[in-house]
C-alpha cells in the first residue's frame, strides 16, 4: 500500500463512488463497518482483499491500514465505532 493518512473517527456517512472509484488508503482510531446498498465494495489491508456485495459488510478494526474500492457504481455506506463498542464480539 501506499503512504496513509490518518483520521482520529471513523466516518459515518453515505458515499457514491463509481465503478472503478477508489478511497485511497487511511487508518482511523475508531472501528468501522462498511456495506454496500448498491454494488460491491472491496477492502484491502495490509493482511488481504475481501469483498462483499450488498448483502454483507465488513468489520474494519480501528488503526487497521485500509482502502475501498468500488466493482460496479456504489452507494458504500460507513458506520464508525468507538473502539469501546465491539457490537459484534470480534477481536
Amino acid at each position: 500500500m501506499q503512504e496513509t493518512r490518518r483520521s482520529p473517527a471513523a466516518p459515518t456517512r453515505t458515499q457514491r463512488l463509481a465503478s472503478g472509484g477508489e478511497i485511497d488508503a487511511h487508518r482511523h482510531d475508531d472501528h468501522q463497518i462498511a456495506y454496500a446498498s448498491r454494488g460491491i465494495i472491496a477492502v484491502t489491508t495490509d493482511a488481504g482483499s475481501w469483498i462483499a456485495p450488498a448483502t454483507r459488510a465488513l468489520w474494519i478494526p480501528a488503526g487497521t491500514v485500509h482502502q475501498h474500492q468500488a466493482h460496479g457504481d456504489l452507494d458504500l455506506h460507513l458506520v464508525g465505532l468507538p473502539t469501546t463498542a465491539n457490537p459484534l464480539r470480534l477481536d
